[in-house]
């Protein structure tokens, strides 16, 4: 649900709409973690953050702060980083998954929407 501060999980059979969770201020997009049960959630604000959801509980287990509106995302390989798009800061954050924090950003010019690693994290 883009910009309604929410994930709503969604019976495919039926189409209804089974959950809504909270994740933080202007959800936006979304990206596996890669292990099968987690998904990252862009929260796109200037003071932005990046839930992660367990898609068996059907919860939010944890978030961190990821400023300059965080947007599109991919995982690395190895699972170690996830590189988010920062659309307002004109830059991509590098965010070590173990420290939970941004440790480097690249500036990238204006308006970035879209980062790809050919060697990523599985999509499951």
């Amino acid at each position: 649900a883009m910009g309604d501060n929410n994930i709503e999980v969604i019976d495919w059979r039926t189409r209804q709409i089974v959950k809504r969770v909270y994740t933080d201020k202007a959800t936006h997009n979304f990206q596996p973690r890669g292990d099968g049960r987690h998904v990252f959630v862009s929260n796109r604000t200037v003071r932005g953050s990046i839930s992660v959801f367990d898609m068996q509980t059907l919860t939010v287990v944890d978030k961190f702060d990821v400023p300059g509106g965080p947007d599109d995302m991919e995982v690395r390989a190895d699972g170690k980083e996830l590189w988010a798009t920062a659309r307002f800061a004109r830059k991509v954050q590098v965010i070590d998954l173990e420290q939970k924090k941004v440790v480097r950003s690249i500036p990238v010019g204006r308006s970035p929407h879209g980062v790809f690693f050919l060697n990523h994290a599985g999509r499951q």
